[in-house]
């Protein structure tokens, strides 16, 4: 009974092993955890250096910075960090930081609300005495006006040697005060997958994340694992009792000499003992602090699977346990200099890997000539309920590799049978042949199983048209790969077709993976990315201008898998903006339903040196470029100054030549300086962005210099400007009026009208004759030209066909393409509230103030099944909502009123600023609560009716009359006369709830005959259903 005993003891030890690894269990009690490594933060997912409360955590800083505590009156302007360094002067300051092995440190800043950041730069140093200059990715993050901007800088792209770090406050800054510095992180370079970040790279990374994906082993915290430190007697001993769930009670027994009854570890020796599961080593003694060796954990391991007896009969300890770990393949993968060497964490997690699978023994007799059988089962089978598998995985998260399988969220499919992942990510596996671990229904963990991979990036690819692929090899040689008709073309993480039949594929940018096995290839994934540079700052499922064309949007709403890699770090959808000359490069699915998106801001400056067929230099560093290479602002050739914008595979894809001209919408000038030979200029940007330029006295205008006196006389206009290396102005220019004048170079105003009328769609005219491209700049200017902040500029896809506006258009070329153009409010037909206009249901209103104090409002709604913000300015939003209700009050929301309740739902039209301008109730709390039927549409088809009510945009607090599967019948008549058919699909469902006047996200399932719904529709398709409760 011993011998079975020890057998149960080693068995258990092998599903409870995360008894060893867990830090919350025996390695807290023990200590053994970093006390010097930096804390972990929720906040970044990083771990904190410095919460900037003082100076203690930095190497060292200049004079003029000190700590400060913003006042809790000032709370509102912040997102949640209160303690920062500042400066006592606006010159240069600098703080110096250590970084750890692997990482990288990460700086959260704080602006003040303006535009024109002047950014902090970064040296460093492997030795802390010779520094580099290093470029950090920045992530700016969009607040309201009112609120100071957080910038993120990280800078993972610094090398490893590199352990010193720098950050200087710019002497660019306007004040002292702007920017500070809020807290330092430090982020693991690779981020371990499902894993652990600190195994990434290591020995120990595969074997880790299996344990891990089982629930077998957990780390320090999520990113922790720490592989090589090793693991005591003692630890073995309490994960030992844990396991077996042996009492504790003899905690107080003393039964060997070096485990004293207070020790921590004294209760479970005492049962390990009683239990004769250890026996010390020969001479009263435990020692419980010496390391684990690697035929210790051997011995444990090959009793745990039943080898007890086998092993005793084949010589005993250490022989005979050695001879049957080999045959167990134990050893597998492990370095073994020396057995009676300490173990590490990473290796006991390999020896453990190898465990779990091998085959498990029982004793059937007893006695002088015990017997023994098999029966292929695992202590993962039997102990843990986890069965394996083969086969190939044909879908993961939406993405799928065949026609007509299920696909959605956080299910992967192999073969043909689906399982639910809630932890493990599959989306590498996709394609591939893969041994896999299931529990009842659950994927836990897959891992290749043989097959090869060939992966060819978009720079290397020539063509593939049918079954014939041909790409370039590193050495520059082509290579034809024939393909099997019946190989699968998987285009952006769906399938497409058949090789034989897929026809011409291109890729652009990105890459495609080939998946088989002996020489053939099974399946093509192909990610192909577009590639674009943000021409405004906004919310990636906004619609956002390209810099190189139209503006475009990237709208998840209706995707199963969506994944954005933003800065470096994959980051969720919802929280993800973008800011104006950021790199947005999207591999988007036919159908929507698969979106890889990245967002980068990584381009490169510099001076051309030599410009050749194949790329472009700075200095002596070749920039590769694309087939199809965009130029911004001019031609590219040696000498110029240039930004640089690279694709999904470092080729530049697009190529801005700095120094030209640009052009601007001057809102006021001032003299700075004793004798103001230092005009600044406040101008809005081609990105709806407000900045301040610098002149002085080399700054020319209209070609002459010495003119600093006359810029900072200019009234406001549209101008042309061109900037130094440094930010300041080395030109200025005004528009010379010129009728009619096309294809010059000189900065000309080539028509105005006080009312001419737009036409949009693909004529894009005014006087029927000068096209807006969908690069030309749109200015907005305001009646009231001294409100600065309702400035705007657009693009033509901001105008309305067939409105009259005030005009002004520039530099029209030869093509009749105006190259900017002015709209005045003031004398233009006002910009209404629209058909096609966002509606949005209200879950929450509240007062909040801007930056001068004065009350606002704040909504937040639902759109599509999504939560956002609609922001109303002190001015508040005209109330265009007129004969759409029955019996409606107008509403003020200017001055910080709140005359919006949750379960109301608002139509809306907000400026560049998103700050509403204009909104039209559809539903009101009134209506709700007294029953008040109506519909409404906007009659573009023909006015409602009995028989007609399709529309661009059809309202109504209905009914339900009839409830089908797919459709309701409703009817706002109070006699029941007039039926409505509404669809289902796609419509987002909300449940309002009367009597508390709250607003909860439903589903179509909530609905019932006899309801009270109310309804938006846009040309037959049901946008949003509140059910009233």
């Amino acid at each position: 009974m011993r011998f079975m005993r020890l057998c149960a003891a080693a068995v258990a030890a092998i599903l409870c092993m995360h008894g060893i690894y867990a830090q919350n269990t025996v390695f807290a009690e023990q200590g053994n955890a970093d006390e010097t490594a930096p804390a972990a933060s929720e906040k970044t997912n990083g771990f904190l250096l410095d919460d900037c409360v003082n100076f203690d955590s930095a190497l060292g800083h200049s004079d003029d910075l000190f700590a400060y505590i913003v006042p809790e009156e000032d709370y509102y302007a912040f997102d949640s960090d209160y303690t920062m360094f500042r400066r006592t002067t606006n010159t240069p300051q600098w703080i110096e930081y250590k970084t750890e092995d692997k990482m990288y440190p990460v700086f959260y800043t704080y602006f003040k609300y303006t535009k024109n950041i002047p950014h902090f730069s970064f040296l460093s140093s492997a030795d802390g005495d010779s520094w580099q200059e290093v470029k950090p990715v920045i992530k700016v993050t969009e607040r309201e006006d009112w609120k100071w901007i957080p910038v993120e800088y990280s800078l993972k792209g610094i090398d490893d040697s590199q352990k010193y770090i720098k950050i200087i406050f710019s002497d660019k800054s306007e004040t002292e005060w702007s920017p500070m510095l809020a807290g330092v992180y430090l982020k693991y370079k690779q981020s371990g997958g499902n894993g652990f970040a600190d195994c990434a790279g290591t020995p120990y990374d595969s074997a880790v994340t299996k344990l891990k994906c089982l629930g077998l082993v957990q780390g320090y915290d999520e990113y922790r694992f720490k592989p090589y430190d090793n693991v005591s007697r003692a630890e073995f001993a309490k994960m030992n009792c844990d396991i077996l769930a042996l009492s504790l009670s003899g905690g107080g027994e003393r039964v060997f000499n070096d485990v004293l009854p207070n020790d921590w570890e004294a209760p479970s020796v005492a049962a390990l003992y009683r239990q004769g599961i250890i026996n010390g080593d020969g001479d009263g003694s435990f020692n419980p602090d010496a390391d684990v060796t690697y035929i210790q954990a051997a011995k444990m391991l090959v009793c745990s699977l039943g080898y007890f007896g086998a092993a005793e009969e084949a010589g005993g300890y250490p022989d005979g346990f050695r001879i049957y770990a080999n045959r167990l393949r134990l050893f597998d993968g492990l370095s073994i200099s020396d057995e009676n060497a300490a173990m590490n964490r990473g290796e006991c997690a390999r020896m453990i890997s190898n465990a779990i699978e091998a085959e498990l023994i029982y004793q059937s007799s007893f006695g002088d000539n015990p017997e023994y059988i098999k029966n292929g089962e695992t202590v993962l089978h039997k102990y843990l309920g986890i069965d394996t598998a083969e086969g190939t995985v044909t879908g993961v998260s939406g993405m799928t590799i065949i026609s007509d399988i299920k696909s959605g969220k956080d299910i992967v499919t192999i073969g043909n049978a689906t399982y639910k992942v809630p932890k493990f990510n599959a989306e590498e596996l996709l394609g591939r042949n893969v041994k896999f671990y299931i529990k009842d229904d659950t994927l836990l963990y897959a891992e290749p199983r043989g097959g090869d991979v060939k992966r060819i990036t978009a720079d290397k690819f020539i063509k593939l048209d049918g079954v014939n692929l041909v790409y370039e090899t590193d050495d520059g040689r082509e290579r034809e790969v024939s393909l099997n008709a019946n190989t699968r073309i998987v285009y952006n993480g769906r399938y497409k077709s058949r090789a034989g039949v897929s026809g011409k594929i291109t890729l652009e940018s990105g890459y495609m993976d080939l998946i088989g096995s002996g020489g053939s290839t099974d399946t093509i994934l192909i990610w192909n990315y577009i590639d674009r540079i943000a021409a405004n700052s906004a919310k990636i499922s906004d619609r956002i201008t390209d810099r190189l064309g139209e503006s475009f949007e990237l709208d998840a709403s209706n995707a199963e898998y969506c994944r954005v890699i933003a800065y470096g770090e994959e980051t969720k959808y919802s929280e993800v903006s973008v800011s104006k000359n950021d790199i947005i490069s999207a591999a988007v699915s036919e159908d929507g339903k698969v979106m890889r998106i990245s967002v980068r801001n990584d381009s490169i400056s510099g001076k051309i040196s030599y410009v050749s067929d194949t790329g472009l230099f700075i200095g002596e560093d070749e920039y590769k470029t694309a087939d199809n290479l965009k130029k911004l602002g001019g031609d590219i050739s040696a000498g110029a100054d240039v930004c640089l914008y690279t694709d999904m595979n470092g080729r530049v894809f697009a190529a801005e030549r700095m120094g030209v001209s640009e052009y601007a919408y001057l809102q006021s000038a001032g003299a700075l300086g004793a004798f103001g030979d230092s005009p600044s200029l406040r101008c809005i940007t081609t990105g709806g962005e407000t900045a301040v330029y610098y002149a002085d006295s080399r700054t020319r205008l209209n070609g002459a210099a010495d003119k600093a006196s006359k810029i900072a006389l200019l009234e406001p206009q549209l101008i042309r400007i061109s900037r130094r290396a440094d930010g300041t102005l080395a030109s200025v220019e005004t528009a010379e009026y010129n009728e009619g004048l096309i294809g010059t170079d000189a900065f000309t105003l080539a028509y105005k009208s006080d009312s001419c009328k737009y036409y949009g769609g693909a004529l894009c005219v005014f006087a029927s004759r000068y096209q807006l491209s969908g690069q030309t700049p749109v200015f907005i200017i305001p009646k009231d030209t001294n409100d600065t902040d309702k400035y705007e500029v657009t693009n033509r896809q901001g105008l309305i066909t067939d409105f009259d506006y005030k005009t002004e258009l520039f530099d029209i070329s030869n093509g009749y393409i105006a190259c900017a153009a002015v709209i005045y409010a003031d004398g233009s037909r006002e910009r209404g509230i629209e058909g096609y206009d966002q509606t949005a249901v209200i879950s929450k209103s509240e007062v909040i103030n801007n930056a001068d104090g004065e009350p606002c409002l704040k909504l937040t709604v639902y759109t599509k099944g999504a939560e956002g913000y609609v922001y109303f300015d002190n001015d508040g939003g005209e109330d265009q909502t007129g004969g759409w209700l029955p019996n409606y009050v107008k509403r003020d929301a200017s001055n910080g009123n709140n005359p919006f309740k949750a379960g109301e739902v608002i139509q809306y039209y907000s400026d560049s600023k998103s700050h509403c301008r204009s909104f039209r109730m559809v539903m009101t709390e009134d209506m709700a609560k007294s029953g008040t039927l109506y519909e409404k549409n906007t009659g573009d088809y023909s006015a409602i009716s009995s028989e007609n009510y399709f529309s661009e945009l059809y309202t109504a607090h209905a009914v339900v009359k009839e409830r089908f599967d797919d459709k309701l019948m409703t009817s706002a008549d109070d006699t029941g006369s007039v039926l409505r058919t509404v669809p289902l699909s796609g419509a987002s469902v909300y449940i309002y709830d009367k009597k508390r006047g709250k607003l909860i996200t439903g589903s179509t399932s909530d609905i019932s005959k006899g309801d009270t719904v109310f309804i938006k529709m846009s040309y037959g398709d049901t946008n949003e259903i509140i059910v009233e409760k």
